[in-house]
């Protein structure tokens, strides 16, 4: 049935006839009208006939001995309801009058209709004869989707975070007696038939302006919270603000976050279209992070030792690395296209300022004491100039979620990039590389183990990509911004078993307490500092020594606190002495716990 050349672009809910010869089904025209169409299946050329043309939608078909049942929303409420309609001449009666969804009927003998309906605070299956209707099931996770079953009753049911085919046996359905008293405005059916509503099609609809700001777009959410810390006045706040047209096509975010001082303030300004295929977002932003030079001029004498003497008993040494402060403000891009349902590409741009600033106390030597630089070096580092940035990624994600975040799938994301300091010439370009994959398998409800494997490696100018991994989410054996997890190359590894502990223990502002147990295993380096350490291997395998060198592992005991859609992680790390970095000891050299506590979006 060739139902592109008769005008349709989607069909679906097919029906045989009683005898076969023929088959229903409801189809999408290009004017996305959803319609009953018929096809004789003796006719050779298989055309589709069509049974309804109005601006009402007609789905879950079933076709029996007194004509086609379905669900129509030609309805008061606007709600699907329960018809009749006369495959031969299209005569329509109504079954149901509800303010609540009916659904996915299934004709039987005797006038009579199994069906799903929401009429008692869930979706449950229901009997429909001579006008009166009947409970059949009472299910806390809900039951939709019936069919006749050899010993009583399918139904889909949503368990586990997944549909699930089920068979509801004759002897628990509900008797008499079981059947909730239901309020008659939710259940009541028709004395006698309506006339069935029927407006004219317009001819001239009105053309849609998704950028008619104050007709088309409205705020979809929000918040700001502010505060204040420290001695003196320290800002401390947060706020946003989201648009969004309303076919959400389009939306429009603006954020502002200060972070104690306006030296440390995020701002975001990002529009995002969605209405075609290709998703593009284009937006303005000020943000900053902060950096480490390692390459500074001097810098190679940062070995060399000053021997105190009788005139200089404390000389300063030479500096190993300068930390200094980075802003970044400008425009930028973005394109994505998906592959496939589960996969796409995406590519952005940023053409951007940056300010470079010394830290106060950031200019240390090789055995970690304050020391000075040259005034050629601190210049080599401060200022402000352009910056242009691009990258393309590759993400595949088959990510399953239940109410409390990820219970199944498998992700990855291939990141290629590149940029430029174009005052600089060929010594300001740089590239990086980085690769993110998970794996989450379910266990049982939302007990579940994850594993994780990510690394990235960057090449070029000295103020080219760095990684600042965040401990939290990465090495949880480090203290949240310790600079050992900053560098030009990194690997993690990690496997986490999740489990909830509800049945233990329940708190009301809680929406769930789930129970962790985890090991990281991983390392940071820097390809420099590799290079001095190693100056007879090649930069690369340099610098894979010095991440194996730099290697930490930790076990970590913690619990992830539900809040809504959101999850406080309340996580304790414990080094294990593997040979490579312990990041935190106690007073004697042995390693110690660490606190993480962050606060996550459980659907990321």
């Amino acid at each position: 049935i060739d139902v592109l050349r008769d005008g349709i672009v989607e069909a679906g809910d097919p029906t045989f006839s009683p005898d076969c010869k023929r088959i229903a089904y409801y189809g999408l025209d290009r004017d996305g009208k959803s319609d009953i169409y018929v096809v004789d299946l003796a006719d050779p050329q298989g055309r589709s006939r069509r049974l309804t043309d109005d601006l009402y939608a007609e789905r879950d078909l079933s076709w029996g001995d007194d004509g086609i049942v379905y669900s129509g929303d030609a309805t008061e409420s606007g709600k699907f309801n329960l018809f009749r309609i006369d495959p031969d001449d299209g005569t329509r009666i109504r079954l149901t009058d509800s303010p609540v969804d009916q659904r996915y009927p299934v004709a039987m003998p005797g006038e009579a209709a199994l069906f799903s309906s929401e009429a008692g605070g869930k979706t449950d299956l229901w009997f429909l004869q001579n006008g009166r209707i009947k409970r059949l099931t009472d299910f806390s996770t809900a039951i939709s989707h019936p069919g006749l079953a050899p010993n009583g009753i399918y139904g889909v049911a949503w368990y586990g975070a997944r549909f699930r085919l089920m068979e509801v046996h004759t002897k628990d359905l509900l008797s008499a007696d079981e059947q909730d008293a239901i309020p008659p405005s939710y259940a009541s059916t028709l004395n006698a038939p309506l006339p069935f509503p029927d407006e004219p099609i317009p001819t001239a609809a009105p053309t849609y302006n998704a950028f008619d700001l104050s007709k088309n777009w409205r705020i979809e959410g929000g918040g700001a919270a502010v505060g204040g810390a420290g001695v003196g006045f320290a800002p401390v706040g947060q706020g946003g603000v989201l648009f969004a047209d309303v076919l959400r096509d389009r939306t429009f975010l603006a954020n502002f976050a200060i972070y104690g001082s306006f030296d440390f303030t995020d701002v975001l300004a990002f529009y995002v279209d969605r209405s075609k295929r290709l998703v593009y977002g284009v937006g303005a932003f000020n943000t900053f992070q902060q950096g480490r030079d390692i390459r500074f001029p001097g810098a190679e004498n940062c070995r060399n030792v000053v021997t105190p003497t009788q005139a200089n008993p404390n000389p300063s040494q030479p500096a190993c690395q300068i930390f200094y402060l980075q802003k970044m403000f400008g425009v930028m891009g973005l394109a994505s296209y998906p592959l496939s349902t589960f996969s796409r590409i995406e590519g952005t741009a940023r053409v951007q300022g940056v300010s470079r600033s010394l830290l106060e106390n950031g200019i240390i030597d090789q055995f970690g004491n304050l020391t000075n630089v040259s005034a050629p070096a601190a210049n080599s580092i401060i200022g402000v100039e352009p910056e242009t940035d691009i990258s393309l990624d590759y993400g595949y994600d088959t990510t399953r979620y239940g109410p409390g975040g990820a219970i199944g799938g498998d992700s990855l994301l291939l990141e290629i990039g590149g940029g430029s300091y174009p005052q600089r010439g060929l010594d300001g370009l740089y590239t990086y590389v980085q690769t993110d994959a998970i794996h989450t398998l379910q266990i049982a409800g939302r007990s579940k183990i994850t594993g994780r494997a990510a690394l990235g490696f960057s090449e070029g100018n000295r103020f080219g990509r760095h990684f600042f991994l965040s401990s939290f989410d990465n090495l949880r054996g480090y203290r949240f911004n310790d600079t050992g997890l900053l560098g030009d190359a990194y690997y993690v590894t990690q496997a986490e078993l999740a489990f909830p502990l509800d049945f233990l223990i329940r708190f009301a502002i809680f929406s769930g307490i789930t129970g962790i147990v985890g090991l990281d295993f991983g390392g940071v380096a820097e390809s420099t500092v590799a290079q001095r350490n190693f100056p007879s291997r090649p930069k690369l395998f340099a610098t894979t020594q010095q991440l194996w060198n730099n290697r930490t592992m930790d076990y970590v005991l913690g619990v992830n606190l539900g809040l809504g859609p959101f999850e406080l992680r309340v996580q304790f790390a414990h080094g294990v002495d593997i040979g490579g970095l312990i990041p935190e000891r106690d007073d004697n050299g042995n390693s110690t716990w660490v606190p993480n506590i962050s606060l996550h979006y459980a659907y990321f």
